[in-house]
């Protein structure tokens, strides 16, 4: 078949570009002709500028607004220069890896010259009106004409559905022939509203295994001391947002093993601007610095799936997450998840022949969704 993936692939996202990477070499493996087709939500677009520059707007007038205006405003001084390398990082993974090098917008009315025989939508939070400014209908397969329509992993803020939101869901979901969603309470909510069968399947992340992700690996990043990853052992914090706690255990587990630490920033700010913090990584960095990493610190999911994927000692730091925590307890190692720096004593290892084990179950189900929709 020939098919097409609508999801934020264009945002500047670790977890978002490798969930699109993830999905699209799924299907190929499975033996369709797939891409990722290139529409873009134009208030996502507006979420990754070039230039770090605060917004004017009549916000600004209120007092309460003033301290993120002037955070906004360091930032996009102080942190500029690592915002480039990291910008043009992403738009070279999303040109080469998603799009194949085919750069052409497709707008609302531009799907029916693709020719497609199915289009999956997800995964992300696709359905989310917070975050695409309004109900996207194109990713609710509004422009369908023949074609087969199916969600995978689609999801939302909170994966909750508001109430003055029923009515619409109802309606666009009339357009899709197979339904899948991220959360379980979404899909009960969804179960109630439309009487039709609605699969939970995992994150596309997981429906790869640690080889798949080789292509898109880099040996290229340095060290502070000139040495690639894998010739100096470190532990490696990821900072999905900024948390005190996070390095707090990252300082804590590296104090503990002896290792140098590497921290990633989403923004280089003076706070995080020591020789061992980065905030210019693409995602072919991110996996490098896991799977070579002696211990992984996060508050990120996408963090967290890929030290389980890497096979990586690792901390999940938070204080309250429900996909981490529903990773984890199926993976029955919720003892990895800590909330302060105090939790961690001994260091204990991971059994990871079982923990695959049960990753695998976990991820066939979800992988039978597919095939079964794609004939």
């Amino acid at each position: 078949m020939k098919v097409g993936i609508l999801t934020f692939h264009n945002a500047h996202n670790y977890g978002a570009s490798l969930q699109a990477y993830a999905l699209k070499m799924c299907i190929q493996q499975m033996g369709h002709d797939v891409t990722i087709v290139n529409y873009r939500n134009p208030k996502i677009e507006g979420q990754y500028p070039q230039k770090l520059r605060p917004k004017f707007t009549k916000k600004i007038l209120n007092p309460k607004n003033w301290k993120q205006f002037v955070y906004d405003t360091i930032r996009g001084i102080y942190g500029q220069k690592a915002w480039n390398r990291q910008w043009k990082a992403f738009d070279q993974f999303i040109t080469e890896e998603l799009l194949d090098n085919d750069r052409r917008l497709i707008g609302v009315d531009g799907f029916e010259c693709l020719h497609k025989d199915a289009y999956i939508l997800g995964s992300d939070q696709i359905w989310s009106s917070f975050l695409t400014g309004k109900l996207d209908p194109v990713y609710f397969g509004e422009f369908k004409k023949k074609e087969r329509i199916i969600s995978y992993a689609a999801s939302l803020a909170n994966g909750k559905i508001a109430e003055s939101e029923e009515a619409a869901f109802v309606k666009l979901l009339k357009n899709v022939d197979a339904i899948s969603v991220r959360e379980e309470k979404l899909a009960e909510q969804l179960r109630q509203l439309t009487g039709r069968e609605v699969s939970t399947v995992v994150d596309p992340t997981l429906l790869l295994k640690a080889a798949d992700y080789e292509k898109i690996m880099t040996t290229e990043r340095k060290l502070p001391d000139g040495k690639l990853p894998t010739e100096e052992k470190y532990v490696f914090a990821y900072f999905v947002v900024e948390e005190k706690a996070v390095e707090e255990c990252a300082k804590k587990v590296a104090r503990k093993l002896g290792l140098q630490l590497i921290e990633l920033h989403y923004y280089h700010m003076p706070e995080n601007s020591e020789a061992n913090q980065f905030a210019d990584f693409g995602p072919a960095d991110f996996l490098a610095y896991i799977k070579n990493a002696e211990m992984v610190i996060t508050n990120s999911f996408h963090g967290t799936v890929f030290s389980v994927i890497y096979r990586r000692p690792f901390y999940s730091v938070y204080k309250k997450n429900g996909r981490v925590d529903n990773l984890l307890k199926f993976l029955q190692i919720s003892e990895k998840h800590v909330s302060s720096a105090e939790e961690i004593d001994e260091i204990t290892e991971i059994d990871y022949e079982d923990v695959h084990k049960r990753l695998a179950e976990y991820r066939e189900s979800s992988l039978q969704f597919l095939r079964e929709n794609l004939k």
